[in-house]
């Protein structure tokens, strides 16, 4: 693409999208306190009348923040793979998922953006690799103004998963740019067209302090090619050295894949060539994105303000309107034109209790004069105040116990569901922020696998005392899941783990054991360095116990001696036992034979004789 093709889908999309930016400033302005419009306030001050505005939408949008901040998520990677070193692989790149994103302050800029999504609807965040304050480059992190985004007005899906283009309109002075694009003078870098104004009419000869730099992502499909010998996947420098050398044969198109690439517009011209995206796969702009309005054609996304602008309006007009009643009911007079001889002069103190009111003789008696009676309020206005007041809860789900303002006395069961209600309708804004971070983890590792893989030093806090391990690439064919859960040491977590651990003790019916007590450490509020080095004496070994533990070797090992001396000494009564039952058993066969042998003696004659009649018979 060039730079008209990309000037005319820039200037699109901010077209599309200008109601939403309009409306977004509105929200911006009521969640400051500024929900007054210019006539308003120029009519009140003519009339004289106090604007008060209390700011309760800004209690709803900051305890929806401080609630993400208490419970806040951590990135982590698992390796699909099924070895002994999958864990290994786990531990070195969390640890360095950490440690950059802690360099970069991921995690408030993160908590920024997602203010900014609930108040307006879309928040962003860009993801570079700075090198001004490390040559060997670190992460950087940085929200994105909702003024500044340039999105695809076409998307629809949450936090715009399905948007062909992303982008931001980065306002600098002229000589920060002309340090990141040298070569250009303020002019050529001004890309004034994105306001509607002329390149070559802006400034009429006069050099701007501050220029405006269209930063655009999009995505294109490329050919996919792998090697016919191999079936490997080639990258796009192979591809070309194999069609340079006339080798086409070697090679063959396998589908197409998805690339992002990126561009720098200035005033006429692209300020650099375009190439493709830190990461090829993804943008560096990740969005996070609630509701888009489904009811219209316009590109219109929202957040949570908007369910209680309503709200907050009636509330500070009812205000307001009381307060007006106050102050001016029954203040006035009702007169005749004869009753006073400078009517000007007496309108000007009419209001003023220091100064005299002076009237013609007689005209008090006459009853040419005659205070005006004050107004009362209309009937209603109590309910519309206390259902105003109500909606703040009603409409955003959050109640008195999450922001821990009950004044009622109910059980703890009661207020622990009434928090979890609130959760609860609060869950489809936090699962925006659940998958922008799901994409954003994928992002930072497409980051460290080509940027920061450089061998540095990175801190591992596994089991016992941390160790430095280098962090080299990983292979490209090693993959990773990403997950996306609750931080082991957010504050909530914490009170959650501290006040099940009695529990657990009671369960196992004595104290726990020395290993449990240190891998709940890191879940109390002491200090990081106190703990390390809590858990450091606990892996070293313990003399006493060491010595405790060899005499209960040698008890042990005595206890079984004198198990096998009594086994073999039940086993040799066993044999003898046996050895006599065979002797008895023998003893009683020979006493059978030798009665037998007496007993076929005694009868010997008698079957000799029946043998001889026997015979004669036959």
């Amino acid at each position: 693409m060039d730079f008209q093709d990309l000037k005319c889908m820039v200037l699109d999309a901010r077209a599309r999208t200008e109601e939403w930016r309009c409306k977004a400033h509105d929200w911006y302005a009521i969640y400051e306190g500024n929900q007054w419009t210019e006539e308003q306030l120029c009519e009140a001050d003519r009339l004289c009348i106090e604007l008060l505005t209390f700011n309760h939408s800004a209690i709803v949008i900051d305890s929806i923040t401080g609630l993400e901040v208490n419970n806040r998520q951590g990135i982590e990677y698992e390796a699909r793979q099924a070895n002994m070193q999958q864990k290994g692989l786990n531990e070195v790149l969390n640890a360095a998922s950490d440690h950059f994103r802690d360099e970069a302050d991921s995690e408030d800029v993160e908590s920024s953006a997602f203010r900014q999504m609930a108040i307006c609807g879309l928040g962003a965040t860009e993801t570079h690799v700075d090198y001004d304050n490390d040559p060997e480059g670190e992460m950087g992190d940085g929200e994105i103004d909702f003024r500044e985004i340039i999105f695809d007005p076409d998307a629809k899906k949450r936090n715009l998963s399905d948007a062909g283009f992303v982008g931001r309109v980065r306002e600098m002075l002229a000589s920060k740019a002309k340090e990141l694009f040298p070569g250009h003078s303020a002019h050529e870098l001004n890309a004034c067209w994105i306001d509607g104004v002329n390149p070559d009419e802006d400034g009429e000869g006069r050099t701007p302090q501050r220029v405006q730099i269209v930063h655009i992502q999009w995505c294109e499909y490329e050919d996919r090619y792998v090697s016919v010998r191999t079936g490997e996947a080639l990258t796009d420098d192979e591809v070309e050295q194999i069609k340079d050398a006339g080798f086409d044969m070697l090679i063959r198109k396998n589908g197409k894949r998805r690339v992002w690439k990126q561009a720098f517009l200035g005033a006429n011209e692209l300020l650099e060539p375009v190439d493709y995206c830190p990461s090829k796969d993804r943008p560096s702009i990740a969005l996070m994105g609630y509701e888009r309005e489904k009811s219209t054609d316009e590109c219109m996304w929202y957040g949570m303000l908007k369910r209680v602008e309503g709200p907050q309006k009636l509330l500070n007009q009812l205000l307001t309107k009381i307060l007006e009643n106050v102050s001016y009911s029954g203040s006035g007079y009702d007169i005749e034109r004869s009753a006073v001889k400078d009517l000007d002069k007496f309108l000007e103190g009419v209001t003023n209790p220091r100064v005299p009111n002076i009237f013609e003789d007689g005209a008090l008696a006459r009853g040419q004069v005659k205070p005006t009676s004050p107004s009362q309020l209309p009937n209603g206005m109590n309910d519309l105040i206390a259902m105003a007041m109500s909606a703040f809860q009603n409409l955003t789900g959050i109640t008195l116990e999450m922001l821990g303002m009950a004044d009622r006395e109910q059980s703890g069961v009661v207020e622990n569901a009434r928090k979890q209600s609130a959760y609860t309708t609060l869950a489809p804004l936090f699962d925006r922020l659940k998958s922008y971070r799901i994409d954003k983890g994928r992002l930072q590792l497409d980051y460290i696998r080509e940027y920061l893989s450089d061998g540095r030093l990175i801190r591992v806090a596994g089991e016992g005392a941390a160790q430095y391990v280098p962090l080299v690439r990983l292979p490209d064919e090693i993959r990773f899941s990403v997950r996306v859960d609750e931080q082991a040491t957010s504050p909530n977590n914490k009170d959650k783990v501290m006040a099940s651990l009695p529990m657990m003790a009671s369960l196992t019916g004595g104290p726990l054991p020395a290993a449990v007590i240190s891998a709940a450490l890191p879940y109390t509020d002491l200090p990081s360095s106190l703990i390390q080095a809590w858990q450091e004496i606990g892996q070293q070994p313990d003399p006493n116990a060491q010595a405790q533990q060899e005499i209960l070797a040698l008890d042990a090992q005595k206890t079984r001696s004198e198990i096998a001396e009594n086994v073999a000494q039940a086993r040799h009564n066993d044999a003898q036992a046996l050895s006599e039952m065979a002797q008895a058993a023998k003893w009683q066969a020979e006493a059978g034979l030798n009665q037998q042998r007496s007993v076929t003696e005694v009868l010997r004659p008698q079957i000799e004789a029946l043998s001889q009649i026997r015979g004669l018979m036959q």
